[in-house]
């Protein structure tokens, strides 16, 4: 920890630092409380904020892309061929599925598809004799002729 000065966003080694007595009578970097910043730290700040304004200048010029192309009108052809280019490239990241797990999927379909139309066809079944017990079987009591 001796060997840094400043902590470790200073950016400055221990070369570039005057050395300090400490109380036990050994010289080391740190600082003391009424030096001021040397050349390096300031330099270090400067490209910081260079850096961080080119971050800002490409973040504006997307900005201004983006609402070009959202208000940019484009012919009908041009639009489809981008839109056709754009569904190519997210097929390019689709994953497929491997034959055994194409397999297994299909298999876990058709036997829920089995399940449930055994449920409802036993589920109609029931229900019709269901109301055919309490509502009759239809005959009204006549004989059905003229």
């Amino acid at each position: 920890m001796a060997d840094r000065k400043g902590g470790a966003d200073s950016g400055s080694t221990a070369e570039d630092a005057p050395l300090v007595d400490d109380d036990d009578g050994a010289l080391s970097t740190k600082k003391t409380p009424g030096q001021h910043r040397d050349r390096t730290d300031r330099r270090a700040d400067r490209t910081k904020a260079r850096e961080s304004k080119a971050k800002d200048k490409d973040k504006d010029k997307d900005r201004k892309a983006k609402e070009k192309d959202r208000g940019e009108r484009l012919n009908p052809f041009s639009r489809l061929i981008r839109f056709v280019r754009e569904v190519v490239a997210e097929l390019r990241k689709v994953i497929y599925p491997t034959r055994k797990e194409l397999v297994t999927y299909a298999v876990v379909v058709i036997v829920f598809l089995v399940l449930m139309t055994s449920f409802v066809a036993g589920a109609d079944y029931g229900l019709a004799r269901l109301i055919l017990l309490v509502f009759g079987s239809g005959d009204a009591g006549g004989d059905g002729g003229g």
